[in-house]
């Protein structure tokens, strides 16, 4: 059948980019989720993760004993990109308090609603 749609099988496997209103993209690959986030330095806060972030900055400013951050085996190069876009940080926090819950899935063990009560302490102290 010339007319005959291609089936799963015969069809290339392509990246899907689907913008969202919340300000990320996400990128599909087969079962890996990558978010980037349309605002100043949102390809350096990919890099570390939103929540990593927020995880990060949580520790350093308001609980040391907040840990899940350090779940992670990237975490020690993390903390480099972290202490060089720290003129960033604020910037990333205000996004993210905006940004759909989706947005701040992680591999740390935190609700995406646990990271948005971190944004807002966080912002609250500065």
């Amino acid at each position: 059948k010339p007319d005959a749609k291609p089936t799963a099988k015969s069809a290339p496997k392509l990246e899907q980019k689907q913008a969202q209103e919340d300000g990320t993209n996400e990128t599909k690959k087969e079962s890996e989720v990558k978010k980037t986030f349309n605002f100043e330095g949102g390809d350096k806060l990919s890099k570390l993760g939103a929540a990593w972030f927020v995880s990060y900055s949580y520790h350093k400013n308001i609980s040391p004993e907040h840990l899940n951050w350090d779940q992670l085996q990237t975490s020690k190069s993390k903390v480099t990109l972290f202490k060089l876009t720290s003129n960033l940080h604020k910037t990333w926090l205000q996004n993210l308090l905006n940004v759909d819950e989706s947005g701040l899935t992680n591999k740390i063990g935190l609700k995406p609603s646990q990271v948005k009560v971190m944004i807002k302490k966080l912002l609250d102290k500065n």
